[in-house]
């Protein structure tokens, strides 16, 4: 059980009035030791809102109304108003006690957790062994890059004698020879940056560009001494929206009627299964003519006027692997 710490800062009654809270007896025993706002700021840190509420409602209870504080600050702005009442000398209050001392919070090295500290030491012994082990792997890994370097560029042979001793340095020549002819790569490159015949600049030479080769088709329609071979295409077009009663040889007679002065080797009109068939029908036409008729053909069969008003019309592809069957 914890009391206040003097009769000046906390008056309280009748020892016989003894109140349960924990938070109501830390405010009264350390407010000799601590500020009133670290007691503030310690006890709305440290304790529930649950736990100030109550140590609250306790004061309430003896007779001290205390305004309800609403918002972000609540729980500070009540705890505000608990330590004023408790540091009051003029407020008669019961003597507060506490019976979970967890819920005490320590302030001084009276109220140190043994426990907590026997932790950080463990783990701070914990980091120093460690931090000995990654010396030790250090010191290994210097000494392993130092004979490393040494292996690599050994000292070089000497038969002198030192000053003031009587023996000669003895070192092994045939192997210091044999490592001084095997150069290391950075010598080979300095080596070649130093010699300005190492290094050449070579031009690509530029390909010639190669002749275009002209294709000159013949228009002449006077020089008749010789004749060039006939070669005829197609001029597929593709014919919908017509009535589903249309037969082939109207569509025939259509392309007849329109090709003009064209000469029309042939023309083959085959209909198609449309998806509606009682609502229109479908053709694919094929007017055959010459090669050199080929682009008057397409702008004539594929021009607005040639068809009637509202037929569908566009040029027709076939499939490749139709055409390869």
């Amino acid at each position: 059980m914890m009391t206040s710490c003097s009769d000046t800062s906390v008056a309280l009654s009748t020892p016989a009035v003894l109140v349960k809270s924990e938070m109501l007896c830390f405010i009264s025993d350390r407010s000799c030791v601590l500020s009133a706002d670290d007691l503030i700021t310690i006890c709305s840190d440290f304790y529930t809102e649950d736990e100030i509420m109550a140590a609250r409602q306790e004061l309430d209870n003896g007779g001290h109304r205390l305004p309800k504080r609403k918002g972000a600050d609540k729980l500070k702005s009540t705890t505000e108003d608990l330590v004023k009442v408790v540091l009051n000398p003029n407020n008669q209050l019961p003597k507060f006690y506490a019976v979970d001392l967890s819920r005490l919070p320590p302030v001084s090295a009276t109220h140190c957790d043994i426990s907590v500290l026997l932790s950080e030491i463990q783990a701070l012994r914990s980091e120093v062994r460690a931090v000995n082990q990654l010396k030790a792997e250090l010191d290994n890994l210097k000494a392993e890059v130092q004979l490393l370097s040494q292996s690599r560029h050994p000292p070089m042979a000497t038969n002198q004698v030192n000053v003031g001793s009587t023996a000669p340095v003895q070192q092994p020549v045939e192997q210091n020879v044999a490592a001084s002819n095997v150069k290391s790569f950075a010598a080979v490159a300095h080596n070649i940056t130093l010699d300005g015949k190492e290094f050449q600049m070579v031009q690509r030479k530029q390909p010639k560009p190669k002749p275009v080769k002209k294709v000159v088709v013949g228009a002449s329609s006077g020089n008749k001494h010789v004749r060039s071979v006939r070669t005829v295409r197609s001029v597929d077009i593709f014919v919908s929206r017509l009535h589903p009663e249309t037969a082939c040889n109207e569509l025939v007679d259509c392309v007849q009627s329109v090709k003009g002065d064209l000469t029309v080797d042939n023309i083959v009109c085959t209909q198609l299964q449309s998806k509606y068939e009682s609502m229109y029908s479908s053709f694919h036409i094929a007017v055959y003519v010459d090669s050199a008729e080929m682009k008057r053909a397409i702008d004539l069969f594929m021009a607005p006027a040639s068809w009637p008003n509202g037929v569908f019309v566009k040029r027709f592809f076939k499939r490749k692997d139709a055409a390869q069957q």
